[in-house]
């Protein structure tokens, strides 16, 4: 699904809003950031044409159905939330996701003039878990995995949907998480198809990147 035209023709930058949720986790304030970071130094080196940037603390996106102000992006880090967004209640749930590790929705609005029917998104909003558990220990995930969980999602943000099939890539629907180190978190990997563990994140499969192309071309 495209974003509006003012963006993918124009600033081709979508502004992410850190919630309170994600703000006052010792966790999630440092994940999120650096998440930014990676997402927008991977796409910058494959040549793709949108990357992310912090929102200010004070660009929450706003509340009202006919309301564009306010970042494109907003991130939480709960078990459950509701958005107030582009006219909607935006309620997402880990009880009706329970094998996910982040919930994705893009709101989107007709642009079409008079009766022409163009759908595009103008906003979207990020749930993860705020406290995910290794599968092996008592203890939580490490950052960078959490990162890495966080980057897929930015990827749903900026316009795809459906998985990569068959992927191979941190685009794929499941990655492996391979718990490290008892004693520490930062060794944890994800293991995608073909065997390649991440973080760091090194590149996206031909698949992903062209889906991507599609929705962000060169301008």
């Amino acid at each position: 699904m495209p974003w509006y035209d003012g963006i993918t023709s124009k600033r081709r930058i979508l502004t992410v809003f850190q919630g309170k949720s994600v703000t006052s986790s010792p966790i999630w304030s440092n994940v999120v950031p650096k998440a930014v970071k990676d997402f927008t130094d991977l796409f910058n080196n494959l040549k793709l044409n949108v990357g992310l940037a912090l929102a200010k603390p004070t660009e929450q996106p706003e509340a009202g159905s006919f309301q564009f102000g306010g970042a494109d992006i907003w991130v939480e880090a709960l078990e459950q939330f509701t958005f107030p967004i582009a006219g909607r209640n935006v309620n997402l749930d880990f009880a009706t996701e329970p094998f996910a590790q982040g919930i994705t929705e893009k709101q989107v609005w007709d642009f079409g003039i008079k009766d022409q029917v163009k759908i595009q998104v103008r906003k979207a909003v990020i749930l993860m878990r705020p406290n995910p558990q290794s599968d092996d220990f008592p203890r939580r995930v490490g950052n960078g995995v959490l990162g890495c969980w966080t980057v897929h999602e930015f990827i749903h943000a900026v316009g795809l949907t459906a998985h990569t099939h068959g992927a191979g890539d941190l685009y794929e629907a499941n990655p492996a998480l391979r718990s490290g180190k008892r004693d520490d978190p930062e060794t944890d990997k994800l293991e995608v198809r073909g065997g390649d563990k991440v973080p760091p994140i090194k590149t996206l499969t031909g698949d992903t990147i062209k889906r991507i192309q599609t929705l962000w071309p060169k301008p």
